[in-house]
């Protein structure tokens, strides 16, 4: 990393900067949130999804703010999403109010994460060498990880020792948060100053639906189910099935974030070298078996047929720190995605899009997986997620031959031939 580093630009070193602060504010943040919800609220498994209703809402109206605000650039109302972050967050810091008026703070903080989430990806690629992409995305995503890790052992260390409580009156964990994110806030602005129009470029952002990214919406559907499995689902088999507390998904959250410093800049050379399908199809391919093994485990322990105590608390650890790596591929999507664009000017509206499907499927899903969950059982929500983790893999079957056919309609006429 040192010897990167000179070699970049001004404004990447910025925005690398201003990525691990938000990363750092999120992993005190949303990184707890279930621990809190659990502690300050005592929800059930089916407030649990009730509550991923204002959470994930803002996913669903991104595209609309984001195209209300779009004379502003990109870098600004990233600036902008880091202080809608510190509001909602600040007010939770400070105190435990109603649940009614808890979920408020929630939705203003979740808008900011969710208005930051496509432009960062954006500004990040715009800041890109072309013939580096899969690189600085890999490294992009490699930083955010070791910010990721940082907070995880901070967070174990501050539960375990009683200076972190979402009992207490004022949160400290979330105070923490608050302050760097007027760091990312700061960071931000000033990437502003020194890119101008390059990433700041003002784009005329909406929502965009055209046949050339139809795999790419569909990949973002399954992984609206996908993100809901890691998020809510998965950690709330350790939460409310083994009793497991803020600690215990902080050190696993650990793992998972130092394994992904290492494996992140390898999926980016993977991307370079393998291409997006394969790497679309491994991504697929791990969580059917992930959610398999997920259903089983959550089935037995919620039927009373395995104790919730020993070999099994390190059998779900390790199902949790292996899913947290296979969502890292995730990036792979926003590089299929830049692959398939006339105009680079299409790539926030396109993301945004996607962020906006994506979040319609988390909304429905996190509401039907907590009446699944209550009515028949836990394991019926991962048998769920397999069939959307099936569903995912046939799409990448038909990215893999859409990519094949593209190459040869670029190739020469012998190589054409050899296609057929």
């Amino acid at each position: 990393m040192r010897k990167r580093l000179p070699d970049m630009p001004r404004p990447m070193r910025t925005y690398l900067a201003a990525i691990i602060c938000s990363a750092l504010a999120l992993g005190l943040s949303d990184g707890v949130f279930a621990n809190y919800f659990r502690d300050a609220y005592q929800v059930t498994a089916l407030e649990r999804g009730i509550i991923e209703g204002p959470r994930e809402l803002p996913g669903v109206l991104c595209v609309f703010i984001t195209a209300a605000f779009a004379f502003l650039g990109e870098t600004k109302m990233a600036t902008i999403a880091q202080a809608l972050m510190f509001l909602g967050i600040i007010v939770l810091a400070l105190c435990t109010p109603p649940f009614g008026v808890m979920l408020i703070f929630l939705f203003i903080n979740s808008l900011g994460m969710h208005v930051a989430m496509p432009l960062q990806d954006s500004i990040g690629m715009s800041l890109a060498e072309p013939e580096k992409l899969g690189r600085r995305m890999g490294l992009y995503n490699a930083v955010k990880t070791g910010a990721t890790t940082l907070t995880g052992a901070l967070v174990f260390v501050g539960f375990r020792s009683g200076f972190f409580s979402f009992t207490t009156p004022v949160k400290v964990t979330f105070l923490l948060a608050a302050v760097l994110f007027v760091g990312s806030f700061a960071l931000y602005a000033r990437l502003h100053r020194q890119t101008g129009a390059k990433a700041g470029e003002r784009r005329h952002v909406r929502l965009i639906f055209r046949h050339r990214y139809r795999y790419f919406y569909a990949l973002a559907v399954t992984r609206g189910v996908q993100k809901q499995v890691m998020y809510v689902f998965a950690p709330w088999i350790l939460i409310d099935l083994m009793g497991q507390r803020a600690d215990t998904t902080a050190i696993l959250s650990m793992c998972s974030a130092l394994i992904g410093i290492f494996l992140l800049p390898q999926v980016g050379r993977w991307i370079d070298r393998l291409g997006v399908p394969r790497l679309l199809i491994l991504e697929s391919l791990l969580f059917l078996a992930v959610y398999g093994c997920y259903g089983l485990t959550s089935g037995a322990l919620h039927a009373g047929r395995l104790a919730a105590t020993g070999l099994m608390v390190a059998v779900v650890c390790g199902l949790y720190i292996l899913d947290r790596c296979v969502s890292s591929l995730g990036m792979v999507r926003t590089v299929y995605l830049r692959s398939i664009v006339p105009d680079p000017s299409e790539v926030t509206p396109a993301l945004s899009t996607a962020l906006s499907l994506d979040h319609v499927v988390s909304i429905a899903w996190a509401y039907v997986g907590g009446i699944i969950w209550s009515a028949w059982g836990p394991q019926y929500v991962f048998y769920i997620g397999m069939l959307f983790a099936a569903a995912n893999l046939v799409v990448s079957l038909y990215v893999r031959r859409e990519t094949a056919e593209a190459a040869c309609s670029r190739s020469s006429r012998r190589t054409r031939r050899r296609c057929g």
